[in-house]
């Protein structure tokens, strides 16, 4: 994965350095936190996806934000994802919000998540909510845990 570990906006050079990492034969392409750390939402998942169209590669965003504006970032994923036909090549790390929001909200998460082709990655138990696997499995979301 050609991640950017110090965010994309906001270290200049970064996408630049993801291109090339990308050019020398890496094949996933990462964002990080496009909220929090950037500050763009829209701008940092351009620079991700458009990445990944140039290459030819899939995406993995680690996300932890939680509640509502992480929520709101897989939405955008989500959307991102079945709008430019990459379903089945996007995974969304951490995912923390989904373990933060009302069992409504990730009812229909699950349902956008599992249309889009959006996968979840989980890790080990810390100090954050973590994504509830069964749920989303349930739903039709590819969760690896």
């Amino acid at each position: 994965v050609a991640f950017p570990q110090s965010g994309i906006l906001s270290s200049p050079g970064t996408p630049e350095f993801l291109d090339e990492a990308l050019r020398l034969g890496c094949d996933l392409v990462g964002g990080l936190d496009p909220a929090s750390f950037d500050r763009d939402v829209k701008a940092h998942l351009d620079v991700v996806f458009g990445l990944a169209g140039k290459h030819g590669v899939g995406v993995d965003i680690h996300l932890h934000d939680g509640g509502t504006l992480g929520l709101f970032e897989i939405e955008e994923i989500a959307a991102r994802t079945t709008a430019l036909g990459m379903q089945g090549k996007v995974a969304v790390s951490h995912a923390y919000a989904l373990g933060d929001i009302s069992a409504d909200a990730l009812a229909r998460a699950g349902e956008m998540l599992a249309a889009s082709g959006v996968a979840i990655m989980t890790n080990a138990p810390g100090n954050h909510p973590f994504p509830p696997v069964a749920a989303l499995r349930k739903a039709g979301v590819t969760v690896f845990a």
